[in-house]
């Protein structure tokens, strides 16, 4: 009884690390969970209506992190499909209805994440969540798959907020939790979120498995890159 109770106080303090930061905020799609089967299913639901052939996933990574809409716009784009107004919106809510219908069919966290998310927990990190798909649909999945650990804030597009990377939802969050944007780290896969973390001030930390190549981020001048969930947390604690 005594042993095993010191053994469990321990193994748990084991999990108690040192902070660089008091929060992170992290993006959603292609950082804490790989949604592109769904989206893609969506978008090919949504494509074939126009008579446009189907796009695979990897494709369809090049089109997200914009927004839902500009994914739209970008498939129909290149695919060369020009379509008026009246059909381009009648098309994206049937995308929405589609997407909407099937958030979480294929849609899992990435290896590493949850026991990533359960050390910053005990460290007493506030954790929040930014995207730019439309706010239900983020709060559904971040529902469904994550919904055992308590985001601070779970934010998607909501009228009258911009998007990233214009940092005002990074304030948003700062404000809520009492932190000061020098102390939050942004995790995300893009160089949309590279630019919000730049915009807002926060410290920035990319993944490399997301729906962007490490490379092409590098490339960029965007860094640093994780590869590994240990070099994330590199990033995160001391």
């Amino acid at each position: 009884g005594i042993e095993e109770s010191v053994n469990i106080c321990y193994t748990h303090h084991m999990n108690i690390r040192t902070p660089k930061v008091k929060a992170i905020l992290f993006d959603l799609d292609g950082t804490l969970i790989n949604t592109i089967g769904d989206i893609t299913a969506a978008v090919n639901g949504t494509l074939a209506l126009a008579d446009v052939k189907p796009i695979d996933e990897k494709t369809c990574m090049r089109y997200v992190g914009n927004g839902l809409k500009n994914t739209l716009r970008q498939a129909l784009a290149d695919a060369n499909k020009s379509v008026s107004q009246d059909d381009f919106d009648r098309l994206l809510t049937t995308f929405f209805d589609l997407y909407r219908s099937k958030p979480v069919v294929v849609s899992h966290v990435y290896p590493g994440i949850e026991t990533l998310l359960q050390k910053c927990v005990d460290s007493n990190l506030k954790l929040g969540i930014l995207s730019n798909k439309e706010n239900t649909l983020v709060n559904t999945i971040v529902q469904r798959l994550l919904g055992t650990f308590d985001f601070e804030f779970v934010r998607g597009v909501l009228e009258g907020k911009p998007l990233k990377p214009d940092p005002e939802c990074v304030y948003e969050f700062a404000t809520l939790t009492h932190v000061d944007a020098s102390q939050i780290l942004f995790v995300g896969d893009s160089e949309v979120d590279a630019k919000t973390a730049l915009a807002a001030t926060t410290r920035l930390a990319l993944v490399g498995w997301g729906f962007k190549e490490a490379q092409e981020l590098l490339q960029a001048g965007y860094g640093p890159v994780c590869n590994t969930i240990e070099e994330l947390e590199a990033e995160v604690f001391e």
